[in-house]
């Protein structure tokens, strides 16, 4: 719906945006710790970047058409959003500030490991961590969905490669549509690479006939020796 990127007598809203300090953090490491411990957990934040809201004096330049009253039968008006959206060059840095202000206001009196969850665990809005036993990723869990619920952050698509963990996590958080304990645990993307929650295994796929084309051309393009 929102292309920050389009352009208008040249310009777009990103080219005149701020990017602000990179805050986010680095993929490799998040992906690297995530499977340090046995117990691995993964989850998302329910519309991170709709939790940090733009000041007053700024929201003009999120204006947009809509239908009146969500009525498709009425003609369009004009809106402006309050919150920082995807693909605005400046939300990333915004969510993620405002995700470590969270963290470290505390406000709850999370534990120290929960705080680092925050800060080491969490690239944009995918949470991925690991413990070493099982009731110390229930107690993370605990902590982190209330630390960040603090700040209008909600954890949800709960799933680990513990079913006795997510026996432990509300149903309607869970990334699972039935009971953990009556299913197969599912492969899940994890920041782009696919885990077996089952085998606790990190997977790559590969299209091959789709690779080699885009390397190498069709099959007509080939001529045996």
């Amino acid at each position: 719906m929102f292309d920050c990127s389009a352009k208008f007598d040249g310009v777009s809203l990103n080219d005149k945006l701020l990017l602000g300090p990179d805050l986010v953090t680095d993929l490799l490491g998040v992906l690297m710790r995530f499977r340090q411990e046995a117990i691995a957990v993964v989850a998302d934040i329910k519309a991170c970047f709709h939790q940090a809201f733009v000041k007053e004096e700024d929201r003009d330049a999120f204006s947009f058409f809509w239908f009146n009253k969500n009525d498709p039968k009425q003609p369009p008006v004009d809106y402006r959003m309050n919150v920082h959206i995807f693909r605005a060059a400046a939300s990333p840095s915004v969510a993620a500030f405002a995700l470590r202000r969270t963290a470290l206001d505390n406000d709850v009196d999370a534990s120290s490991e929960a705080v680092q969850a925050v800060l080491k665990h969490i690239y944009m809005d995918d949470l991925c961590v690991s413990c070493s036993r099982v009731q110390g990723a229930i107690s993370l869990i605990q902590q982190l969905r209330g630390l960040l619920g603090s700040g209008g952050f909600h954890l949800t698509k709960f799933l680990s490669n513990s079913k006795q963990v997510l026996n432990h996590v509300p149903k309607d958080h869970l990334a699972l549509d039935m009971e953990p304990e009556q299913r197969k645990l599912p492969t899940h993307k994890a920041l782009g690479v696919y885990w077996n929650a089952e085998s606790d295994c990190l997977e790559v796929r590969i299209n091959i006939r789709q690779t080699l084309h885009s390397a190498w051309g069709s099959l007509d393009d080939w001529t045996m020796l």
